[in-house]
């Protein structure tokens, strides 16, 4: 899902207590720098944000009982 669309955000919020939405946790160990490895998905296509739609996530997920 790209969660940079306000209609897919709002997917999530809508049916985030539904068998639709699963959420995974995870962490990297980096092989090369935090910044070559950002550089690397930006020159694929990635897009990088402010991460104010992932904090919002990041709330609404922590204070919810899924």
């Amino acid at each position: 899902i790209d969660l940079t669309s306000l209609e897919a955000f709002e997917w999530v919020l809508n049916n985030f207590n539904s068998d639709n939405v699963t959420l995974f946790h995870g962490s990297k160990a980096y092989d090369k720098s935090k910044n070559d490895f950002v550089y690397s998905y930006l020159k694929k296509g990635a897009i990088r944000t402010d991460g104010h739609r992932f904090k919002a996530l990041e709330t609404y997920f922590s204070n919810s009982a899924k």
